[in-house]
């Protein structure tokens, strides 16, 4: 025979207590994840339209093959 309390339903586990005040940490992380892979998809894409361009198109810029990469990542290498 099983015995139920009738407080059973009412009471909260202390997760889900927590749970609100747990999740604010986990929506900024994911907030800064997110920015992070939309920063470097944008990256990725710019590497990738410069290195489509023909040595004579670098050049116009002022660029060569070899510092396309150091040119798009310019912001974070020389801090």
């Amino acid at each position: 025979m099983a015995f139920t309390s009738a407080l059973a339903p009412k009471e909260k586990s202390a997760l889900s207590i927590l749970s609100p005040v747990l999740s604010v940490p986990a929506r900024i992380w994911g907030a800064m994840m997110a920015s992070v892979e939309r920063q470097a998809a944008r990256r990725s894409a710019e590497i990738a339209r410069l290195e489509a361009l023909s040595d004579a198109e670098l050049a116009r810029m002022g660029l060569t093959r070899d510092l396309i990469v150091p040119h798009v990542l310019r912001d974070l290498m020389h801090r």
